[in-house]
């Protein structure tokens, strides 16, 4: 095997290892975005599930703007 053969072949193995190192890190980097996106999705439903619905909120609603109908903003007189 002459000396330019051999230089070629380790080149083109160095080439080789170096796409397969960058190819598995990729994919490493991509499944931990994944994951973290994953869990945050499932956080995210479950809070869906424990929030009130309309109707739950329309009573709090009516009691709110009866609670503000007792009370009446007036100017303040200090006497000047």
């Amino acid at each position: 095997m002459s000396p330019e053969t051999s230089a070629v072949l380790i080149s083109a193995g160095i080439a080789v290892v170096g796409f397969l190192v960058s190819a598995g890190t990729s994919l490493f980097i991509s499944g931990a975005r994944w994951g973290s996106v994953k869990t945050r999705l499932d956080i995210l439903e479950s809070k869906v599930n424990d929030s009130a619905t309309k109707e739950q909120l329309s009573g709090v609603k009516e009691d709110v703007a009866e609670i503000k109908g007792m009370f009446r903003m007036t100017l303040r007189n200090d006497g000047t």
